[in-house]
């Protein structure tokens, strides 16, 4: 009793591309779109302008007073050259913080001053959200078979909107990086 299904046959009778597919995909467009921008902007909020360190008040130079001395600026140190009886350098990471060639406040690296030692946690927060999406793979897989895939997903779409109201108003890196772990975790639900 075996008979050969065609395929093609099937999907002639479908009609591949009908309004009702149209209607479907673009249903699925629509819901992943949040899911894709959440993975991609690192590259706008993570974005790292060009940058020096910042002037050193004269404050900072009472010890040179009666000595001839040249302050170079570089992007992670000051190197201040004097030369009293001896020729000395001192070099010292940026003591007044960073100067960069945009606003302060144009993405989380110049907000938190994350240049020099600190880039390292541009790229940690990222990889939790790499890390979270994993996680809420695990979890939600179960809750969706338990609860249904619809409750799961509008809620994850809730939960994501919540939270990425709550990141953009985080005021330190910790909670930003703890946010993007949970983010991840909505994510992968969408």
């Amino acid at each position: 009793m075996e008979q050969n299904l065609d395929v093609d046959e099937i999907w002639r009778a479908l009609k591949p591309w009908g309004r009702y597919q149209i209607r479907q995909m673009s249903i699925m467009l629509v819901a992943n779109l949040p899911s894709s921008i959440n993975l991609l902007a690192v590259v706008f909020i993570g974005y790292r302008p060009q940058f020096q360190c910042a002037e050193i008040s004269p404050t900072n130079h009472n010890s040179l007073i009666n000595s001839t001395y040249d302050v170079t600026y570089d992007e992670c140190s000051v190197t201040m050259s004097y030369n009293q009886s001896n020729s000395s350098q001192t070099i010292t990471s940026c003591p007044n913080g960073y100067e960069y060639n945009a606003h302060d406040d144009i993405s989380f690296v110049t907000e938190w001053g994350l240049v020099c030692g600190e880039s390292i946690k541009v790229d940690i927060s990222q990889s939790l959200m790499i890390v979270g999406q994993g996680l809420g793979g695990l979890l939600f897989t179960g809750l969706s078979d338990k609860f249904g895939r619809k409750t799961v997903h509008i809620s994850s779409h809730i939960l994501l909107f919540v939270l990425c109201l709550v990141t953009a108003f985080i005021p330190s890196y910790i909670g930003f990086a703890v946010l993007r772990l949970f983010t991840g975790m909505a994510v992968e639900v969408n």
